[in-house]
């Protein structure tokens, strides 16, 4: 609650409540009883449309299956013996279940999933229905027809979205928490594969059906300009079919021609030889297709551009002759088939892509022509600078595919190989197949070989492996989409949120590309200005703002019955009809022309306003091209925006206290059913940018002397929409330095607290748990709405900002020792070690027990005592270093039978290394998926701050812990107040963290008051409104004290700034970080020391070093690092050949074998690495020859 805002009973006033209530009843009323879904909401609503729509479309774009045996082809005829046809109906999908080695079915619950290693997925079923046509007698005249339906055939396992419709939770939404097992703040929208949980990141690609103009001049020699379009039809899923259009450099006399390039062609085809072979003849009919007008004076440049596309083409008049030149030029190699046969269906293939691969999202020939000259005419204006080239970075011109999406792409990808997998099997069957022997059609596919024709695995294997590695390209076709699904960032509560709200874009991460990294302005409250990571992913990695919604795939025919009774249409119009008129673009296709283009622009927004046609619909007018798009695809990303009529928000008090008393939910705004007219759209970006936006309601009223008269259309619902979850649990982000949110946002990811409420139950391999976590005294209106407040991570400690003993300089941190003895920021770390049997070739188990070391061989050298029976230490026993935790023995199968072999098994015990007190806290023994028994114990350590462990506070100043003053030293104030840290005053001027110095006196003032504070970005809290009230509490008014040096009693010579600030403890702790060593293991093959701390390695001395030590003349020294420390050796030279001899070293007989010498020899020193290098070159001919002096 903020100091000046009145309590939400009291009447409402916009002038006197200064925007205060307003915005935040609407925002609240979003999330309101359903936060986690809405924090989610884009993975859910994909992954439910994947589930009940998409999977059902793609599977029937798939009927009917042909299928005919080459061997039963009659040439003569033409016709098959026998065909077969299949259909796919009735999809189904079950509930997740566990089949339990006893043969026990019981349903999957997420919990146990994570906890035995599942994969979370459902079966999915098929009726499969077959189609025999068999063709005998004369003729093969005589035709008979068998139908058989095999019901419930399994396709595969499909991984369920936690929380999705098809989820177990979501049935059960009933039950407590406590029983299923899950946290009550867990959002879901992620995946459990293997027990290990998967989230898919929304993947950033350049928006389909639109031409894109650019420059390509630049790293092209053949072409100067090029349009591109990437055409995809929007109600069948085929991927998108790329045509470019080119202007080449080189002149042909009359000009530069125009080139088209289309898919499955080799090279590009002359523009006018692609308009004869669709029909249109004559050159003037190509141009007045292009052009629309090829009288009007402004034109003639353009005629001129075309001249050379005209004389490219002019030895091609026709039709026939036309398609015949495409022909000659086509991917389509004919194989197994004579001369006229080869011929013919190379022709259907060039006609094939004409008609499927030319523009596929037009729907008849006459908008594919149209759309041809369009593009063209675009093509030419750019090359004319007429209009400016496209921007690639531009959110206009960006969709994001979402886990549904990317999740359909592979489930058609993969059951298409699945049906030409079955095609392959059932021509086999036919051929080779015992039904022949009786003649029994019915009997060529049936329940005993489905499952050999249909392999259940190929789905199911191909969505688990894109989940598990991340890799959702397909295999063996290089493509850049690594890393899409990533293990679910479980750190704190915020990391899990923001990583399931983010968006990458598939580039190359190492790329030198900076303007694609940039923030680009229409990406405003889209997507986070400041949550991205630093490095080399900076820019390329972004989140979305927490309003935003991204769209899903839905039905456009309700657009085009409401549009096409207003319009021209295309199929009926001549070129010269259309010149100057708007044109009308329904999802990138051309559909015709509108003479009142204001009118129709209104019409489809009422539609829109009333929910009449899709609510998340892109609706635009532009006038400076003239055109109306109307964009109702999916992965466009929209935010909600308040409505502006008359210069007012359409939004009333009235709406407002229904809102408040439940009486009207967030959707009732974005339609009139329940209100006067919706006060809410939805805006995507292309929309935005034909908007004027208000960002409060009162720059709506201009004064009357305003020089400026903006007409507004829009009004921001507030301001700190714009960022994203994490950045909003920033205090007073706007009074901070950009960086510095940026540095916080990836600072909270990595804070302690608790990130999740189950984590008792939950068997993570690391886990951070802060002991006393505490709501931070500010927070933000968002930290409310999504009950982060509940579920905190941090402490309010307080803090003063002062130089003291010298000991917190470089941003290190002083900490009152009695604070840390008292528990602050005292965190339990949880690491849990988990053991699998593998199965072994002779199919031994293996055995956990406490291993009897008279029977056993291979025994480590570790403490065995404190294992118990099972093989595992019992909870809450100390482990110390060396301590076996997990005890297992394999039998030697050998010596089973051998009575006269005593050792029967072999050690493969578990041996923990740790440098602390660590108890085992958990064990947990089970059987996973396969049937093997595993173990997992969870070891607990509880740490308290040390000398060296890292901190932030929420404005990115992040610092280490320097040194642990003993209470009775540090400094207090006139009242005793010793204050949690002390911070130098060097880490503030520079940063400019305004914004921390702020939460520091609002903090003070709170305290006094007893109250929570307001620290919303772009709230109307000032700082002089807080000073003023911390002088009525009775402080300072600028929150400084006077203080005391406990060490002398003095008091200090000038007055220190005090107060309270949330600070976070972050997860680098030195104890995880120290390492020494001084003799230890060595690499095997170099003989220098191991590197890396897991392997007790020693700490690299590089070139750079041994650069210094030769500057400073050190040569003793410098020997002594990379020689006689590292891999000291000594060798034997030949000094006739100067090559490595043989030396015995008992009889001191030398013998070189390359010249047979065995009497004059040098003794060498060389580190064992440069022997190995001399020994490799040998291998290579290169003989590196060692000369001496003495």
């Amino acid at each position: 609650m903020s100091l000046d805002s009145q309590t939400l009973d009291s009447p409402f006033d916009l002038e006197k409540d200064k925007y205060i209530e307003t915005p935040w009843s609407i925002i609240e009323s979003y999330f309101k009883g359903q936060h986690l879904q809405r924090l989610v909401r884009h993975q859910l609503e994909s992954y439910n449309n994947f589930v009940g729509y998409q999977i059902n479309k793609t599977i029937e774009m798939f009927n009917p299956v042909h299928i005919a045996s080459e061997q039963d082809y009659d040439a003569k005829l033409g016709k098959h013996a026998l065909e077969i046809f299949i259909t796919f109906e009735n999809f189904h999908i079950y509930r997740p279940q566990i089949q339990e080695n006893n043969g026990a079915t019981k349903l999957m619950f997420p919990q146990e999933a994570r906890l035995r290693n599942f994969t979370y997925a459902c079966a999915m079923t098929v009726d499969i229905n077959i189609k025999f046509v068999v063709r005998n007698g004369e003729g093969l005249e005589n035709v008979q027809t068998f139908y058989k339906t095999l019901p419930k055939i399994h396709i595969g396992k499909l991984p369920i979205m936690l929380n999705s419709n098809i989820c177990v939770l979501t049935q059960y939404k009933h039950v407590e928490h406590a029983n299923t097992g899950e946290c009550k703040f867990d959002a879901g929208g992620y995946f459990i594969i293997n027990g290990s949980e998967k989230t898919v990141l929304g993947q950033e690609r350049a928006a389909e059906n639109k031409v894109y103009c650019f420059n390509v001049s630049k790293n092209n020699t053949k072409y100067t300009w090029q349009a591109e379009i990437k055409s995809v039809p929007d109600y069948k899923c085929i991927s998108p079919k790329q045509i470019n259009m080119m202007i080449s450099s080189k002149n042909n006399g009359f000009g530069f021609p125009i080139y088209l390039q289309l898919p499955r062609v080799k090279q590009p085809i002359p523009l006018f030889i692609v308009f004869r072979a669709l029909g249109v003849i004559s050159d003037k009919d190509i141009c007045e297709i292009i052009i629309l007008n090829i009288e009007s004076s402004k034109h003639e440049e353009m005629m001129k551009g075309l001249q050379a596309s005209i004389i490219d083409a002019n030895g091609y008049m026709n039709k026939d002759e036309c398609i015949r030149y495409i022909t000659s030029h086509v991917m389509y190699t004919p194989i197994n088939m004579d001369k006229e046969t080869g011929i013919k269906k190379k022709y259907d293939f060039t006609m094939d892509i004409l008609n499927n691969d030319l523009f596929p999202h037009c729907n008849n020939a006459k908008q594919k022509l149209y759309f041809l000259g369009y593009m063209a005419n675009r093509l030419l204006q750019a090359n004319y600078n007429w209009v400016k080239q496209d921007d690639r970075d531009s959110y206009l011109n960006k969709r994001i595919d979402l886990t549904g999406a990317l999740l359909n792409n592979l489930f058609r990808n993969y059951f298409n190989k699945l049906v030409k997998d079955m095609e392959k099997q059932i021509i086999k069957e036919i051929n080779t197949g015992s039904w022949k022997s009786t003649d029994d059609y019915q009997n060529i596919i049936n329940q005993t070989n489905i499952y050999k024709i249909i392999k259940s695995t190929t789905i199911e294997n191909g969505i688990k492996r894109a989940l598990s590695t991340g890799d959702f390209g397909i295999k063996h076709v290089n493509s850049n989409k690594v890393g899409v699904a990533q293990v679910l960032n479980r750190l704190t509560y915020v990391s899990s949120l923001s990583h399931a709200r983010r968006i990458s874009t598939p580039t190359d991460k190492s790329g030198k590309l900076i303007p694609p990294r940039k923030l680009h302005n229409t990406t405003w409250g889209f997507l986070c200005p400041a949550e991205t990571p630093e490095g080399q992913s900076v820019g390329v990695v972004k989140n979305l703002s927490y309003m935003t919604h991204v769209t899903i795939h839905s039905n456009s025919m309700p657009i085009y019955e409401y549009i096409m009774p207003h319009i021209i249409d295309i199929q009926t119009l001549t070129p010269i009809e259309m010149f100057e008129k708007t044109k009308v673009f329904v999802n990138g296709a051309w559909i015709g022309i509108t003479e009142t283009p204001t009118e129709l622009f209104k019409m489809l927004k009422e539609k829109k306003y009333k929910g009449i046609i899709n609510v998340y619909a892109g609706i635009v007018f532009d006038y400076k091209m003239n055109e109306i798009r109307v964009c109702n695809d999916s992965g466009r990303i929209t935010r909600p925006i308040l409505r502006v009529k008359d210069k007012n928000i359409l939004v009333t008090s009235s709406i407002i206290s229904k809102l408040n008393k439940n009486e009207l939910t967030w959707d009732d705004l974005l339609t009139d059913c329940k209100i006067k007219e919706s006060v809410i759209e939805y805006i995507d970006p292309e929309e935005q940018a034909w908007s004027m936006i208000a960002m409060k309601p009162e720059e709506l009223s201009q004064p009357a002397d305003s020089d400026k008269i903006f007409k507004h259309t829009h009004c921001e619902i507030h301001p700190s929409t714009i960022f994203g979850v994490l950045a909003s649990c920033i205090p007073f982000p706007e009074h901070n330095q950009s960086p510095r949110n940026t540095y916080q946002c990836a600072q909270a990811k990595q804070a302690m607290g608790m990130y999740v409420t189950n984590f008792d139950t939950r068997m993570d391999k690391t886990a951070y748990v802060l002991s006393n976590p505490a709501r931070p005294l500010v927070d933000t209106r968002i930290m409310d709405m999504i009950h982060i407040n509940k579920i905190p991570s941090g402490f309010n400690a307080v803090v003063a900002i002062m130089s003291h003993t010298g000991y917190n300089q470089e941003d290190s941190l002083l900490f009152n020792k009695g604070s840390i003895d008292r528990g602050l920021f005292q965190a339990t770390i949880l690491h849990t070690e988990k053991d699998e049997d593998k199965q072994k070739i002779n199919g031994d188990e293996e055995i956990r027990c406490k291993p009897d070391p008279n029977k056993t061989k291979g025994m480590k050298f570790a403490n065995y005592n404190k294992v118990n029976g099972r093989g595992v230490i019992p909870e809450n026993t100390l482990v110390e270093n060396r301590d076996v935790i997990i005890s297992k023995i394999t039998p030697i199968k050998e010596n089973r039978n051998d009575h006269t072999k005593v050792i029967k098994y072999e050690d493969q015990s578990r041996i923990y290394r740790t440098d602390e007190e660590t108890y085992v806290d958990k064990n947990y023994i089970d059987r996973n998926g396969d049937g093997y028994n595993f173990a997992k114990v969870r070891i607990r350590a509880v740490r308290k701050p040390v000398i060296g462990d890292k901190f932030s506070s929420r404005s990115g100043q992040k610092g280490t812990l320097g040194n642990l003053i003993p209470e009775q030293d540090m400094p207090f104030t006139r009242s005793g107040l010793k204050p949690d840290l002390i911070l130098n005053p060097h880490a503030i001027p520079s940063r400019m963290t305004i914004a921390q110095l702020k939460e520091t006196i609002l903090g003070k003032t709170l305290i006094e008051l007893g109250l929570f504070g307001d620290g919303t970005s772009f709230g109307e809290l000032d700082v002089k409104t807080i000073c003023q009230k911390l002088q009525e509490v009775g402080y300072e008014s600028n929150g400084n004290e006077i203080m005391y040096d406990a060490l002398t009693g003095e008091q200090m010579e000038c007055t220190v700034f005090l107060g309270p600030v949330f600070y976070q403890r972050l997860k680098h702790m030195v104890s995880d970080k120290q390492h020494s060593r001084s003799i230890g293991p060595m690499v095997n093959l170099t003989r220098q020391p191991a590197e890396g701390r897991s392997r007790d390695g020693g700490l690299r001395f590089g070139e750079m070093e041994r650069d210094c030590m030769i500057s400073h003349g050190a040569s003793r020294f410098t020997r002594g690092r990379m020689y006689d420390a590292s891999d000291k050796y000594q060798v034997h030279v030949c000094k006739k050949c100067g090559l490595i001899a043989s030396y015995n070293d008992q009889m001191h007989i030398h013998h070189c074998r390359t010249c047979d010498n065995r009497t004059d020899f040098a003794y060498v020193e060389i580190p064992y690495a440069c022997k190995l290098l001399f020994q490799e070159l040998i291998t290579m001919n290169i003989a590196p020859r060692v000369m001496t002096n003495y």
